[in-house]
């Protein structure tokens, strides 16, 4: 299975207040101009839903539209983005930061950030 970059970390570059817990979390859409949140995206399944752009999809289409790359260039993009705000995210939810609780996900493991990649390890 091919590593995705963090949906969550791309978002974050697009400057959307990412909130780590279960569900669709409503946001503003980051390829529009857009005064109320018309979009939302779930971290859970790593997919982004806009329903004034009829934009539903994963990190790739999220940058290929927002940037109007092919899906090679939107790939190298959005792992560049991603890079540079993970770690970030991790902090925060983990605590160690200042916007997220440390049991913001609710999860099993003690309320810690569980990227979607590393789910279900032991």
């Amino acid at each position: 299975m091919v590593s995705k970059p963090d949906l969550g970390a791309v978002l974050e570059h697009y400057g959307v207040r990412v909130v780590a817990r279960h569900g669709w979390v409503p946001c503003r859409c980051v390829i529009h101009d857009d005064s109320h949140a018309s979009a939302a995206y779930n971290l859970d399944n790593q997919i982004y839903n806009c329903l004034v752009c009829s934009l539903i999809g994963d990190v790739f289409d999220l940058v290929k539209k927002k940037e109007g790359l092919d899906f090679v260039s939107a790939k190298r993009k959005a792992e560049e983005f991603a890079n540079g705000n993970s770690a970030q995210i991790l902090q925060r939810a983990n605590g160690t930061g200042s916007l997220l609780p440390p049991t913001a996900r609710n999860n099993p493991r003690g309320g810690k950030y569980v990227p979607s990649w590393k789910r279900g390890r032991a």
